[in-house]
């Protein structure tokens, strides 16, 4: 139970971290989706990355916490 924790821990991080990365210092006139689509040009292959491994962690049972510890480490390369 610890260690899902910190995995959930470490994954509400890293998705903050994305979102920060992603958004910047956003102005309130700022157009979001411009950003966004901005960061996923730039971070392309590390998305395509992800995916793939998130796809292939679908197709697996069961999924055990060196699966998601691998998962977390290529998100972690987003942020």
């Amino acid at each position: 139970m610890l260690a899902k924790g910190a995995m959930l821990d470490d994954l509400s991080g890293m998705l903050r971290t994305i979102t920060g990365e992603a958004l910047g210092a956003v102005a309130t006139d700022a157009n979001v989706a411009k950003l966004v689509t901005a960061w996923e040009e730039r971070n392309r292959r590390g998305i395509e990355r992800s995916q793939q491994l998130l796809t292939e962690l679908r197709a697996t049972t069961p999924i055990d916490a060196a699966m998601l510890s691998v998962a977390l480490r290529e998100l972690r390369n987003l942020g």
